[in-house]
């Protein structure tokens, strides 16, 4: 049986695969250093999807992305992560 390829198109996994093309190395991995115009352009594109989810969405004066789902129930939950890449 030969694996069939799968179409992630609109999922989690297409989601992943669109940012790891930005800023995508030719021989493999990827090269989003701090303060580069990959990191800016993926930041960019998060910020984006976050905004069609409905989350207010802003930047500090590090650069870094943050939002916020306004919500009238329950505890608040904070999540974090990395967009930029070390070598």
């Amino acid at each position: 049986m030969s694996a069939q390829p799968v179409d992630v198109t609109g999922s989690l996994a297409g989601d992943l695969a669109a940012a790891a093309r930005i800023g995508a190395s030719p021989g493999g991995g990827i090269s989003r250093p701090a303060w580069s115009e990959e990191l800016e352009e993926v930041t960019a594109w998060v910020a984006r999807k976050l905004e069609r989810l409905g989350l207010d969405v802003g930047r500090d004066a590090a650069g870094n992305l943050m939002a916020r789902w306004p919500g009238t129930q329950g505890e608040a939950v904070m999540v974090a992560s990395h967009l930029d890449t070390v070598p």
